[in-house]
C-alpha cells in the first residue's frame, strides 16, 4: 500500500503537469493567433479610417461645388516580368494642370492572377488610395480631426481601450521623420502602424499603440478563466482521490487490527467458559456447591462478554445495510430505560448508581430495537469509563420544538477536547488514557451516530477530561 500511494501521487503529479503544459502550449498558440489578427485589424483600421476621411472630403467638396477635377487610373502591363499598376492623377484648376505618376509592382506576372491573391488585392486598393491622395490633397487639405474621429471609432469597435496616439508625419529618411500633427501623447516602446499617403511627399499616418498584449489577454479572458477553472478542478479532484485513498488505507489498517483483536477476544471467553464447564463435568465429583457456583459464575461472565462482542458485530453489520427497514412505532421511553437499567445492573461487576428522570407518559415514535441499542451503548460506555462506582444519569423530555431529547451522563474519566471530533469515527478509540483494561473496538459510538442519522435524529457530546461526559440524543418527530 505504501508503494501504491507513491505511484498514485506520482501519476497524479505527472497528469497535472502534462495538462498544465498542454494548456500552456494551447494558450500560447491562441495568443499568437489573436495577436496576429489584432495586428491585421489595427492596420486595416488605419486604412479604413483614411478612406472614410477621403470620402468625407470628396462629399464636402461636392456640397461646396468646388471647382476642379481629378482623374485616377489604374493600368497594368502584363508583358513585363512583373505586373505594374500605374496611378495617374490630374488636376485641372485655374487652367493649370499637374500630373503625378505612381508605379506599384506586384509579385505576380499576370494581372488576373494578382487579383486572386488577397494580399495583392490589398496592394491594388492601397495603390488606388494613394493615387487619390496624391490628387485630392492638392485640392483640399486633409481633415485630421475627422480622421482621428473615424480611427477612434474603429479602435473602440475592436475593443482597443489602451492608450494610443495618432501622428501625421513627413518622413525625411528611412529612420527620421517630422511630425506635422499629433493627437494624443506619443509613447516610447509603442507598436507603430503606418499608412503611407503620398509617395512623392513621403507623408504618412502613424498609429501608436502601447501595451498591445493587454488587448489580446482581454480577448482571451474567457479562455483563460476556463483553463484556470479546469486546472483547479483537476487539482482538487486528484487531491480528493489521494485523500480518499489515504482514508481507505487507514480504514483498512483499522479493520485489520479490529479483525485480529476481535478474533482473539472471541476465542478467550469461549476457551474460559469451555474450561469451566469441563472442570464441572470432570473434576467436580463431590458436587461442592461453592465450586459449582464459582465455575458457573465464570461461565456466565464469559458468555456475557461473548454476547457483547457478538452484539457489536451484529450492530455493525446491520448499520451497513443501506436498505435496512425501520419498524417505527410509539415507544414508551421509560419502559425501555427501565429494561436497560436492569440488564446493565446484572452485567456490571460493580454496583452502579442510576439516576433516572424520564416522564412515565413520554412516548417516542421510533424503531424500538435500534433505540434500545443506541441508549444501551451509551449506558455501557458510561459504566466502563468510570472510576470507582459508576454514576449514570438518564433524562428524557419533550422540548417546545416538538423534539424528544434523551441524555446519558456520567462522572467518569471524560474525553480530551482534541479527541472529541474523532470519537464517532469507525474503529476510533481514544489512545492511552487512565483505564488500560477497558475492552473496546471503536464501534459503539460509530453505531450510535449512524443509527441516529437513520432514525432522523442527531447525537452530540459535552465532555471534560476528569469531570465526565454527557451524550445528548435529539429525535425530530
Amino acid at each position: 500500500m505504501k508503494y501504491s500511494m507513491k505511484y498514485i501521487v506520482t501519476i497524479a503529479t505527472v497528469a497535472i503537469l502534462a495538462v498544465t503544459c498542454y494548456q500552456g502550449y494551447w494558450l500560447v498558440n491562441i495568443y499568437k493567433e489573436l495577436d496576429a489578427a489584432l495586428l491585421r485589424d489595427l492596420q486595416e483600421a488605419v486604412r479604413a479610417a483614411d478612406f472614410e476621411e477621403i470620402v468625407h472630403r470628396v462629399n464636402k467638396m461636392r456640397d461646396e461645388n468646388f471647382g476642379g477635377s481629378m482623374d485616377v487610373t489604374v493600368g497594368a502591363k502584363p508583358d513585363e516580368e512583373q505586373t505594374t499598376l500605374k496611378n495617374e492623377s490630374k488636376r485641372h484648376l485655374d487652367d493649370e494642370e499637374s500630373q503625378t505618376n505612381l508605379n506599384t509592382s506586384l509579385p505576380n506576372n499576370n494581372f488576373e492572377e494578382a487579383l486572386r491573391d488577397a494580399d495583392d488585392v490589398m496592394n491594388v486598393g492601397l495603390s488606388m488610395q494613394r493615387g487619390i491622395h496624391s490628387g485630392l490633397d492638392r485640392l483640399r487639405d486633409i481633415d485630421l480631426d475627422y480622421y482621428e474621429s473615424c480611427l477612434s471609432h474603429r479602435l473602440d469597435s475592436l475593443g482597443v481601450n489602451v492608450p494610443h496616439a495618432t501622428l501625421y508625419v513627413q518622413r525625411t529618411d528611412s529612420v527620421h521623420c517630422d511630425t506635422l500633427a499629433c493627437y494624443g501623447t506619443p509613447m516610447a516602446d509603442a507598436d507603430v502602424f503606418p499608412m503611407v499617403l503620398d509617395l512623392n511627399k513621403n507623408t504618412e499616418y502613424q498609429l501608436l499603440i502601447a501595451d498591445r498584449y493587454w488587448i489580446v489577454l482581454k480577448q482571451m479572458n474567457s479562455v483563460l478563466m476556463f483553463s484556470l477553472f479546469t486546472l483547479i478542478m483537476l487539482i482538487l479532484s486528484f487531491s480528493y482521490i489521494i485523500n480518499m485513498v489515504k482514508k481507505l488505507k487507514a480504514l483498512d489498517e483499522m479493520k485489520t487490527d479490529f479483525t485480529n483483536n476481535i478474533t482473539h477476544e472471541l476465542k478467550t471467553p469461549i476457551a474460559v467458559a469451555y474450561a469451566a464447564n469441563d472442570a464441572l463435568l470432570n473434576f467436580n465429583e463431590n458436587n461442592d456447591p461453592e465450586t459449582t457456583k464459582s465455575y458457573l459464575t465464570i461461565s456466565l461472565e464469559q458468555l456475557n462478554l461473548l454476547s457483547g462482542l457478538v452484539e457489536q458485530i451484529l450492530s455493525l453489520s446491520m448499520e451497513r445495510r443501506k436498505n435496512m427497514k425501520l419498524q417505527k412505532e410509539d415507544v414508551v421511553v421509560a419502559d425501555v430505560v427501565d429494561g436497560l437499567i436492569g440488564m446493565h445492573r446484572l452485567k456490571a461487576k460493580d454496583n452502579v448508581e442510576f439516576t433516572v428522570d424520564v416522564p412515565a407518559d413520554l412516548q417516542l415514535h421510533t424503531d424500538r430495537m435500534h433505540f434500545s441499542n443506541v441508549v444501551s451503548n451509551l449506558i455501557d460506555n458510561a459504566i466502563k469509563y468510570s472510576d470507582g462506582t459508576p454514576q449514570v444519569t438518564i433524562t428524557a423530555a419533550r422540548s417546545k420544538h416538538d423534539t424528544v431529547v434523551v441524555t446519558v451522563a456520567d462522572k467518569g474519566i471524560g474525553i480530551p477536547r482534541e479527541r472529541q471530533q474523532y470519537i464517532f469515527d469507525k474503529f476510533y478509540r481514544v489512545p492511552s488514557g487512565n483505564l488500560h483494561n477497558v475492552k473496546g473496538y471503536g464501534l459503539g459510538l460509530y453505531y450510535v451516530k449512524s443509527m441516529m442519522e437513520r432514525l432522523g435524529g442527531s447525537v452530540s457530546l459535552d465532555s471534560e477530561k476528569g469531570v465526565g461526559s454527557t451524550f445528548k440524543l435529539t429525535f425530530h418527530e
